[in-house]
């Protein structure tokens, strides 16, 4: 989980916001108030909708809260890796909002899910096979099949 985040006030500029985004090689940012409480999701594809108002519609810049992602789904701080890998699964989404004590704890996205299941079920030599289980990492020898 990444803890030291870019975030957004909702009150931005949103032409600012991308340059944010490009400037930190991001594909999207959390929207917070004062507080860290989560408000939404500033992502590429919302970018993409204000570039396209401003285009289309001749619309000035705006604010970060009129095209950010609203719903968020978000995780616990002590939710268990499983739960994580089955919540990416059945998500589309790229990154999850770790909550704790209802404020923004920290981001955790697809790709750190992967390196760490990958470091956990990795066999340590070629001789130690794993598999993973839902319920537990099992040497090949205790697998129930």
């Amino acid at each position: 989980m990444v803890r030291k985040l870019v975030t957004l006030p909702p009150h931005m500029e949103v032409f600012q916001a991308i340059r944010l985004l490009v400037k930190h090689r991001i594909s999207g940012a959390p929207v917070v108030d004062d507080q860290l409480s989560l408000l939404g999701v500033f992502t590429e594809k919302s970018a993409m909708s204000a570039i396209m108002d401003a285009a289309y519609d001749q619309m000035p810049g705006s604010e970060v809260q009129t095209f950010m992602v609203k719903e968020v789904v978000t995780i616990e701080a002590d939710t268990d890796l499983l739960n994580i890998i089955q919540v990416f699964r059945d998500q589309p989404t790229r990154r999850l909002q770790v909550m704790e004590n209802g404020k923004m704890a920290g981001q955790i996205s697809r790709r750190d899910v992967i390196y760490k299941a990958a470091e956990i079920i990795a066999p340590r030599s070629t001789k130690e096979k794993t598999v993973l289980y839902l319920s537990a990492l099992l040497a090949q020898e205790d697998a129930p099949i």
